[in-house]
């Protein structure tokens, strides 16, 4: 049966599905998405008693859904996104690609991929703001492109209203030039920098765009 049409066609069909349901709950969570591998079985795990519900593709990572830290009502929701095939925003999934980054020790990914979350955060809000107040989205999007850099979008984002939370300086100084000394200049930021570059882009991701609270 494994090399038969159908069962290919599930495989693939889970893995997608598998996927965004991944990336909802580590999201919610907080949980590190881990390297995908051929090495463990996987599996969504839902302990009700001595009993598990159980689902296992192949090459495919494992979800531990215990006390904590998903509520009943996001986990549902996040089984609806991955049958519907809504992923998780591009803002939301970049802070989870840069805690893995960080997690296997490579801080200038870390760093690069923060600052993208954030740089996709503050864009995204000044474009749902401009369409507001009735702008064609193709004069939106040529505009985004003309404002130079994640601290001139801070500063447009701010200027619409919107409440990044973190400080231009702060910005500037510890998420803005450490994204651009590790992308531009080939530096390797420290542990330190890179904690603090993701956790200032996640306060932005979720000021601006926060995951509906379920």
């Amino acid at each position: 049966m494994h090399d038969s049409e159908e069962f290919i066609s599930l495989g693939k069909a889970f893995f997608f599905w598998f996927k965004i349901l991944q990336e909802w709950t580590a999201a919610w969570s907080g949980a590190p998405l881990g390297n995908f591998d051929n090495s463990h079985n996987s599996a969504i795990h839902i302990p009700v008693g001595k009993k598990y519900l159980t689902a296992s593709p192949a090459l495919m990572r494992t979800i531990f859904i215990e006390k904590q830290p998903l509520s009943r009502g996001q986990l549902s929701q996040a089984l609806r996104y991955a049958s519907n095939g809504e992923n998780l925003p591009v803002e939301h999934r970049m802070l989870l690609s840069a805690a893995d980054a960080q997690l296997g020790g490579d801080l200038r990914r870390a760093v690069i991929d923060a600052a993208t979350a954030a740089e996709v955060a503050l864009a995204s809000y000044v474009a749902g703001n401009l369409e507001e107040k009735g702008l064609g989205r193709e004069f939106i999007d040529e505009m985004i492109k003309d404002v130079n850099g994640m601290v001139n979008l801070h500063a447009l984002c701010t200027r619409l209203g919107g409440k990044p939370v973190i400080s231009k300086g702060k910005l500037t100084q510890e998420l803005a030039n450490v994204r651009n000394l590790a992308a531009h200049g080939g530096q390797t930021p420290t542990p330190h920098e890179a904690t603090v570059a993701r956790e200032h882009a996640a306060t932005i991701v979720r000021a601006l765009r926060p995951l509906p609270q379920l």
